[in-house]
């Protein structure tokens, strides 16, 4: 449908803009879906190659759905190209905002217009009509905006007090008919309403033509005698002149006429054959005569609806000898340059001819006269009763309503105009007010209308009614239960027991109409009309894009997405964009998804920390409510079946599969790489998090992932640029390797360096603030936010150590035949040693895991400290009992500087109190005492220096007195 502009509301053609250079209303039944060579693309020419119909297979018998798909996916993302040029950050009231508006829903229209010329001739009609509706629709809405525009609302206050003073008696029909709509908003829109319904009425109604054809043969004539006029009233009549002899015309009050001259049915004809015969002589025509009236009289229904130029009305009457129909229904004088030929003549001349007036409006309620000849005296003078007796559709009762409403405003125009020139001083203007009591009852009916079911009709009601305030909130409400019913947006819409209408539900599952809805809102909102309805309603109706974001997803859209959260207030974006991303795995679409957030300004933290939260729900409401002792195994368990068996680390203890949601879990926290500096803390908490629930559950192999996917001196360098796991200050891990200068077969396993474990660490000072409260950027700052995720990091590393050691124990154990193979995994196995050395040693400080940053945390850290850093240390121990058989005896001297650190440290020997572990403690060092005491006597003559000394403090004499009683030294 062409745009219409004030020019072509006048009745000119328009000229909107170089940018349109087509229109549906241009293209004629025939050739309207036709491709236009100079606008089909390639894709277009691959579209509608044809192919032998001797080549056809199931490709072909598809074909046609795909490439129904492909224009779909095409205006889909035609629409977020456009949205997305588009500048909605700017106040309302600036006029550049309102034009950039317009020009948005006219390249809307445009791209509906692109799909329908796209559209292969084996769609089904009922999918052309709609796509042609969504193409009208935008130009409707875009043209009744205008009123609204801050340009014509004081080009509109300005005619008000201008316009009627410039007027004078002999101003013509025309001048007062454009100082009417210059100075009344709303006859503006009812003006475009009607316009708009009269194109619709050309381009989608059967011809003028075919009408007249199908209703002809009921009056048993063609297009070749219609001129006759009523032909068998004639006959009838020339044979009673006959019978009497007489050209005289008869008289009706004779009484031979009432028996000789009638129907069939006994009914009296008239005598004359002058128009209005009928009414005068209270008789009638013959039954093929009155046929033929009522065809004329819908004949000239159609052409009002349609809203055809009187010359071309007069041309028709005139070929058909019936001139008298359109002079006597023509009362629009002399019209100005900007209303030649303009349809709205029937309307600016009535008010000059009151005589008139009140002829047609005593025979629009004329009951005697056919019900379309009433129709179009209602029509004429605004009678609504009688128009919308004959209308068939919403839009025949849409135009008889605003036709009314029109007509009554320039009523009230005219009479202003009156007292103007009747001497009065009266130079301002003041419209009426809109009285809309017609329009609601017949909206309101008209929902309930099976035809209102059709697509985008809902739409169209709220369009001319300009209630777009109640038909989004009607389907942001139906969105929401459609989701909950549908299963789409489920996840995207909180459910409400609100069910909406139901012609909004039907709506609401429409991916078109979701689409238009959508668009719709946004260009509303900018532009302030939604105002103070939005915010009393905002969740309901951002549901709105809500559902086409849903919509989007479904078709794997992702890239799209981004565009349309950035319209949503931030927490629901925010939301509604994490639930979405919780699924997205591929690195790629990741990478692609961040930058797209980054380029729409969305919060990449708060996103990240959404995805989080959606896919750890569980884990996080457990561990809130105080998490409860851990369930996790221990690391450590007996070595042997007798008393004095040493305690081993648990064989294959990181290894496994890792479950489905556990991955889900790790790649939720992967996001927080691309968090900014300031929101630092979220990620540091988020990652910590995840952690401790691993550690709480004892899933183990899944926490081995997490440390390798996570790693934070690499994730910090990609999120802040800088290794947080290297702050100033910190202690360099300490080296507990040395080197045995005894000599024996594996002296070259025996030479390690040594240096003692220190006692003690300077304490750091506990932070008073909350993690996610502290402002500051620095170095010092992230890195307190990351000491959690620090420490947690470096438990579990310890317990990867101590797994690797083990891993290699065993493989010593099962191949103890092949000397070769052994010695080259001790080789490993040394390595292993200070592996583990270097992973253990944060967890000696008296700190560790002490530090919580609120009260919660503080139950945590506490609850995995009693469970881990006991087995820890007892699977520490067991590595230097091992190792000093298998290595060294010399690490069997580094059990005892354990058991120093233990007594000396407090956090430990807490943590072994509290979790009823301290017999066990005390029983393996009786038993490294015990292997200490025994290598000494097999070594002696040997010296075991270190470093900072030797180990002679150590050397003790023992001799064998039998198995020692373990539970006796407990």
């Amino acid at each position: 449908m062409a745009p219409i502009t004030r020019s072509s509301r006048q009745g000119n053609p328009s000229s909107f803009s170089e940018r349109t250079p087509f229109s549906a209303a241009t293209l004629s039944k025939s050739d309207r879906y036709s491709q236009d060579e100079n606008m089909v693309d390639d894709y277009e020419e691959e579209l509608f190659e044809q192919e032998s119909p001797f080549q056809s297979s199931a490709q072909d018998i598809l074909r046609p759905l795909q490439d129904t798909a492909d224009r779909v996916s095409r205006q889909v993302e035609e629409f977020a190209k456009t949205l997305d040029l588009f500048v909605a950050d700017r106040d309302p009231s600036d006029q550049t905002l309102w034009n950039d508006a317009f020009a948005l829903l006219e390249n809307y229209s445009n791209i509906a217009l692109n799909r329908l010329k796209r559209t292969a001739s084996h769609e089904s009609d009922v999918q052309v009509q709609k796509i042609q509706l969504e193409c009208d629709l935008w130009i409707l809405i875009r043209n009744l905006l205008l009123t609204n525009s801050p340009d014509l609302m004081r080009e509109a206050s300005a005619a008000q007090g201008s316009r009627l003073g410039d007027l004078h008696r002999y101003s013509k029909n025309a001048d007062i008919w454009e100082a009417f709509l210059d100075s009344d908003i709303l006859a503006q829109d009812y003006e475009c309403i009607l316009s708009w319904l009269q194109e619709r009425e050309v381009t989608t109604a059967p011809p003028l033509e075919e009408v007249v054809r199908l209703l002809s043969p009921r009056s048993n004539s063609s297009e070749g005698v219609w001129s006759a006029g009523p032909l068998y009233t004639q006959t009838a009549i020339k044979r009673q002149k006959r019978s009497r002899l007489t050209s005289e015309p008869l008289d009706p009050s004779l009484p031979s006429l009432k028996n000789d001259h009638v129907r069939g049915d006994g009914r009296a004809l008239v005598t004359q054959l002058d128009p209005d015969a009928p009414t005068r002589q209270s008789a009638s025509l013959q039954e093929q005569d009155e046929n033929h009236e009522q065809t004329a009289w819908r004949t000239y229904w159609e052409m009002l609806r349609r809203g055809q130029k009187p010359s071309s009305v007069a041309e028709w009457w005139a070929e058909r000898k019936e001139s008298w129909r359109h002079a006597a229904l023509n009362v629009g004088g002399p019209a100005t340059p900007n209303l030649v030929d303009s349809p709205w003549q029937r309307i600016y001349g009535i008010a000059s001819n009151p005589e008139w007036l009140d002829v047609c409006e005593r025979l629009s309620r004329e009951g005697s006269l056919d019900k379309y000849q009433r129709a179009v005296y209602g029509i004429l003078v605004g009678n609504l009763s009688s128009s919308t007796a004959v209308s068939e559709t919403i839009d025949d009762q849409l135009f008889s309503i605003f036709n009314a409403y029109l007509i009554e405003r320039y009523a009230a125009y005219w009479s202003a105009f009156k007292r103007r020139v009747s001497g009065s001083e009266l130079l301002e203007y003041h419209p009426p007010q809109f009285a809309d009591k017609a329009l609601k009852t017949f909206s309101r009916k008209a929902l309930s209308n099976e035809e209102a079911r059709q697509p985008h009709k809902f739409l169209q009601l709220a369009a001319v009614t300009k209630d777009f305030n109640t038909f989004l909130l009607e389907m942001g409400v139906a969105a929401a239960h459609t989701a909950q019913t549908s299963d789409v947006g489920v996840r995207l819409i909180d459910e409400s027991t609100a069910e909406g209408s139901e012609i909004a539900r039907i709506n609401a599952q429409d991916p078109d109409t979701i689409r238009i809805v959508a668009h719709l809102q946004l260009a509303l909102q900018c532009l302030g009309l939604l105002d103070p309805s939005f915010a009393q309603n905002q969740y309901e109706m951002e549901n709105n894009i809500v559902n086409y974001i849903g919509w989007l997803e479904t078709q794997g859209k992702y890239s799209l997405i981004p565009l349309y959260v950035s319209k949503l207030s931030a927490d629901r974006g925010e939301h509604v964009l994490a639930t979405i991303l919780v699924n997205v795995t591929d690195d790629a679409e990741r990478r692609q998804q961040v930058r797209l957030i980054n380029q729409f300004n969305i919060n990449i933290s708060a996103v990240a920390y959404g995805v989080f939260t959606l896919a750890n729900m569980d884990a996080l409401q457990r561990l809130r409510s105080g998490g409860g002792p851990p369930t996790a195994p221990r690391i450590v368990e007996q070595g042997g079946a007798s008393k004095t068996a040493m305690l081993k680390i648990r064989s294959g203890l990181m290894e496994g599969e890792i479950t489905e949601e556990d991955e889900r879990a790790i790649q939720s926290v992967e996001w927080f790489r691309h968090t900014e500096a300031d929101q630092w803390g979220t990620a540091a908490w988020s990652v910590a998090m995840l952690y401790k629930s691993f550690l709480f559950d004892g899933k183990f192999a899944a926490l081995r992932l997490l440390s390798e996917r996570t790693e934070l001196s690499q994730y910090s360098l990609d999120a802040v640029g800088m290794n947080l796991m290297l702050v100033e200050g910190d202690a360099i891990p300490r080296d507990l390797s040395y080197k045995d200068e005894d000599e024996d077969e594996d002296a070259g396993e025996d030479e390690e360096r040594f240096h003692p474990i220190s006692p003690s660490r300077k304490r750091k000072p506990s932070a008073q603030e909350h993690i996610l409260t502290r402002q500051g950027t620095d170095r010092e700052m992230l890195a307190s936010k990351s000491l959690i995720w620090k420490e947690l990091e470096q438990l579990t590393a310890a317990i990867y150590a101590l797994d690797n050691f083990q891993g290699f124990v065993d493989s010593i154990s099962e191949n103890r035949t092949n000397s070769t193979h052994v010695r080259n995994v001790k080789r490993e196995l040394s390595k292993a040693l200070d592996q583990v050395r270097i992973a253990i040693d944060p967890l000696l400080d008296v700190d560790f895991m002490c530090r919580p940053q609120d009260e919660m945390e503080g139950v945590l850290l506490r609850e995995l400290r009693n469970h881990y850093v006991p087995d820890c240390i007892l699977g520490y121990n067991a590595v230097f009992y091992y190792a000093g058989h298998a290595l060294s005896r010399a690490n069997l001297v580094q059990t005892m500087e354990l058991a120093q650190i233990v007594a000396q440290n407090p956090t430990l020997t807490n943590a072994f109190v509290e979790s009823g572990r301290i017999q066990e403690l005390v029983r393996v060092f009786a038993l490294d005492s015990q292997a200490l005491l025994l290598a000494n006597e097999q070594g002696k003559g040997k010296k075991t220096k270190t470093d900072k000394g030797n180990s002679e403090i150590w050397s003790v004499s023992w001799k064998d007195q039998g198995e020692v009683d373990l539970e006796a030294m407990d």
